[in-house]
Order: C-alpha cells, then sequence, then structure tokens
C-alpha cells in the first residue's frame, strides 16, 4: 500500500482545493467530511498523512483525536491539524503528542506540497497484503 494522506474537513470547498492541490503533485490523497468519516477510513485500515481540520460540526477535530487515541487509530499514522484557527487552544496540550504540526487556511499550495511530501517522508510504506 503506497504512502496515503486523508484530508478531513467539512467545508467541500477545502476538501475539494486540497485534494487536487495534492492530485497535481502525484500523491495518493483521499477526502472526507467529518471526524466520523475518518474514524470508519482508520478502522478500514488508512495508514498515512491525516490534515484534520479543528472546527467541524459535531465531532470537531479534537474529539477525533482522542477516539483515535482510545480506539489505537493513531499508530502509524501522522496527524497535522489543518485550521484556520491562529493559534492553538488548551485541548491541545491532552492530544500534542499526537500532532506534528499546524497547516493554516488559506494555505499556499507549494507550502502545502512541501510539507505533505515531508511528512510523508516519515512513514514508512506497508506492505500489500499480496506482496
Amino acid at each position: 500500500m503506497s504512502k496515503q494522506i486523508m484530508i478531513v474537513d467539512d467545508d467541500p470547498a477545502v476538501r475539494y482545493t486540497v485534494l487536487e492541490v495534492l492530485r497535481g503533485a502525484d500523491m495518493n490523497a483521499i477526502a472526507v467530511d467529518s471526524g466520523e468519516a475518518c474514524l470508519e477510513e482508520l478502522r478500514k485500515g488508512f495508514h498515512g498523512v491525516i490534515l484534520l481540520d479543528i472546527m467541524m460540526p459535531g465531532m470537531d477535530g479534537w474529539d477525533t483525536l482522542e477516539a483515535m487515541k482510545r480506539e489505537g487509530l493513531n499508530e502509524g499514522n501522522i496527524v497535522c491539524m489543518l485550521t484556520a484557527v491562529i493559534s492553538p487552544s488548551e485541548e491541545m496540550d491532552s492530544v500534542k503528542d499526537n500532532v506534528l504540526d499546524y497547516v493554516r487556511k488559506p494555505f499556499d499550495p507549494d507550502g502545502l506540497i512541501a510539507t505533505a511530501k515531508e511528512y510523508l517522508s516519515y512513514l514508512r510504506t506497508v506492505p500489500d497484503e499480496n506482496e
């Protein structure tokens, strides 16, 4: 299985834009619209870089991170918060060991690509079951 990136954001325009930017740079990326959908992908075996929005209705980014920790779904993944928030909140303290960095919205496409490539380089490639 190749290294992947998952975009988790409730805003369809952000999902589309980030997906197009990353795919345009030949990266394997998927997009989901909620924390719940992120957890579903993780339960199905997603491993890679997760660009996780903080402010989402229902399960926000912090709730998603807590659920990932509780279920042991953070192993083998790198989380980078994708956010319009200017400075981290106190909620960051309880999950800071599970978050590598923040990417601020609006983002520079070239900077996002460079960041994604850097974070992907930190991951081991997970072999397919058939290999």
